[in-house]
């Protein structure tokens, strides 16, 4: 519960007169410091991280690949930063690495949204709530998941928004894929912005190819069953564990985690629908449409795979965090804007709408923190 009165502490904080690349500082800081004195049970992956760190510690890099094929998944790089961190010799080391990239990835991001767009003080600030309120500090303790959608968007922004250091951003995604197998997902979506996709048709041939992508399931399983590639390999473990009905019990058998599902999920829908209400000659400047395409593309995918939350629930907490500075910048115009076109009852229903289910959202972490012994 310790977490709960932080995130609580964060948010006063936050409409304070504090400036706001000191509030991020701050943040990092104080949730770093709760992470070098938590220590997870048994249920968490984090627990599991921990054991491997231990053994891993006296080995040298070719030895840890040798010894721990399996657990490592034949991820080059997450070994790689595994048998990095084990040097530390104190295991919260990990924990406190993944808290500063998954908080310092989103308030980057925002700074990023805030100097393009003209982000103004009091939107931030309700993207800062949005940040505290949608991200799942239990979901931080699985490390890699969430890591790896911080730091895809950090560098997709860089990527698609900004246009710059585009060798670097692919070196990177390439990097992810080999640290969590979430990321292939990800750069195929990356791959199909590549196509012309300000054609209406081909945009809506393309989501709803990835809408379709569960019917074709049983036959991807089989078409990478016989790959010899590491990844891809990997790829297929995770999809064949997380299509038996063993893990989907153990996964979704929990109501509340259900629910956390559901509700990031209808976040992204609403704060989407809540920029498609803008005229759409003042969208330009309002957001970036190749990063609200690369969000439509995640929301349908996330739809589509509905008949197999397991996989699909992995990829609503990345809808929320690509979502929170869309979020920042359809409030941002509305507040700039005075006329009674701006404020007509639709958008005011969507951003109330979205206000509560941020709410929602953080009562159902509360359940699942006071859950998890946090």
């Amino acid at each position: 519960m310790i977490a709960i009165f932080i995130l609580g502490f964060l948010l006063v904080l936050n409409y304070t007169n504090i400036k706001r690349s000191s509030l991020y500082i701050v943040s990092v800081l104080i949730l770093s410091v709760y992470a070098l004195f938590f220590q997870p049970n048994k249920e968490f992956d984090l627990y599991r991280i921990y054991n491997m760190l231990e053994r891993m510690r006296n080995i040298d890099l070719q030895e840890t690949l040798i010894r721990f094929e399996i657990e490592l998944q034949g991820l080059g790089v997450w070994a790689a930063f595994c048998h990095v961190v084990s040097r530390f010799q104190f295991n919260q080391a990990i924990f406190i690495l993944a808290i500063i990239s998954v908080y310092g990835a989103q308030f980057k991001l925002l700074s990023m949204a805030k100097e393009d767009f003209g982000i103004s003080r009091r939107a931030e600030r309700w993207v800062f709530a949005f940040i505290i309120l949608t991200t799942d500090f239990v979901n931080v303790t699985t490390i890699r998941n969430i890591m790896v959608f911080t730091l895809f968007a950090l560098v997709l922004y860089t990527d698609i928004v900004r246009k710059r250091k585009r060798i670097l951003c692919w070196a990177v995604y390439v990097a992810l894929m080999f640290f969590h197998n979430s990321a292939v997902v990800l750069v195929v979506f990356r791959l199909l912005m590549f196509l012309p996709l300000e054609r209406n048709r081909l945009r809506y041939v393309v989501y709803a190819a990835v809408a379709l992508w569960s019917l074709s399931l049983g036959w991807l399983i089989e078409v990478l069953a016989d790959s010899s590639s590491p990844l891809l390999a990997a790829v297929h473990q995770r999809l064949v564990a997380y299509t038996t009905d063993e893990r989907i019990e153990g996964w979704l058998g929990g109501f509340w985690v259900q629910t956390e599902f559901y509700i990031q999920l209808v976040i992204g829908l609403v704060t989407i629908a809540y920029y498609l209400l803008i005229r759409k000659s003042d969208r330009k400047e309002i957001m970036n449409s190749r990063w609200v395409v690369f969000l439509q593309m995640l929301a349908v995918f996330c739809l589509g795979g509905l008949a197999n939350p397991v996989i699909t629930r992995r990829f609503t907490p990345l809808l929320c965090i690509m979502a929170s500075i869309l979020y920042g910048a359809n409030l941002n115009y509305s507040m700039r804007l005075e006329s009674a076109d701006t404020n007509t009852p639709s958008r005011r229903v969507c951003y109330i709408g979205i206000f509560l289910l941020m709410l929602a959202n953080a009562a159902v972490q509360v359940v699942l923190c006071r859950y998890s012994l946090l």
